[in-house]
């Protein structure tokens, strides 16, 4: 073989190992909107009517910590989003934790891929600073997956702030049979994406927490200046 179609063949491989650094979302942004008004929180689903998403294995490898979606059917549409500008006390924080999911369903944070809601041991409770955020759900079997997920204000530590209601939304997924395919770009394009609009007045940015989201729309009222 020539030492031009060597260099082809090198060529083509790494460009398949450079396609699979970065899962892929699996289709277009589902958004989780979530909005607070008169100290209850209300949540819809942006397309209701395309859930169950669909898992989809695409046979590939990821480095570095998104390894943990090797070998399984993963979904990332669905992403939790302010309808609007959200204002907690400052010594108030907004929680989601799941109070039923199937158990094999695996949940992973965007952009850190650590485990969350209870996957691998971790804490049921997690913590939404309230920018656009599409964690991965993952699962090894084939199947439907569902997880009914409270979103509620708290106190620092997670429990229940006085005086507020929680919402309550479930999600769905299927992992069917021969769930392989191409649908849906890397994620790495989602991320370059502006958030889509929504309603009321946009926070200003505070920095976030370093994980490449979008501005965060929950900002918590400055504590009083007693001197």
């Amino acid at each position: 073989m020539s030492r031009v179609a060597l260099q082809a063949l090198a060529c083509g491989a790494l460009a398949a190992s450079a396609l699979a650094q970065a899962p892929r979302m699996g289709g277009e942004m589902s958004h989780v909107l979530v909005s607070l008004y008169q100290q209850r929180v209300y949540i819809s689903l942006e397309r209701p009517d395309e859930v169950p998403l669909t898992m989809r294995n695409y046979q590939e490898r990821y480095s570095g910590s998104a390894g943990v979606l090797d070998r399984s059917g993963y979904n990332a549409q669905f992403g939790w989003l302010a309808n609007g500008f959200i204002s907690l006390p400052s010594d108030a924080a907004m929680w989601i934790e799941p109070l039923d999911q199937t158990p094999e369903l695996r949940t992973f944070e965007q952009g850190t891929f650590a485990p969350i809601f209870g996957t691998a041991g971790s804490s049921s409770l997690w913590e939404w600073d309230g920018s656009m955020v599409h964690n991965w759900y993952s699962a090894f079997a084939i199947g439907d997956y569902t997880a009914t997920y409270r979103v509620f204000v708290g106190e620092l530590d997670g429990s229940p702030y006085p005086g507020f209601t929680g919402g309550e939304i479930t999600l769905g997924w299927t992992y069917p049979t021969g769930g392989l395919g191409s649908t849906g770009g890397m994620f790495a394009d989602v991320r370059a994406t502006r958030q889509i609009p929504a309603p009321g007045r946009v926070a200003r940015d505070r920095g976030g927490r370093g994980r490449g989201r979008a501005t965060p729309a929950i900002e918590r009222a400055r504590a009083p200046n007693n001197h």
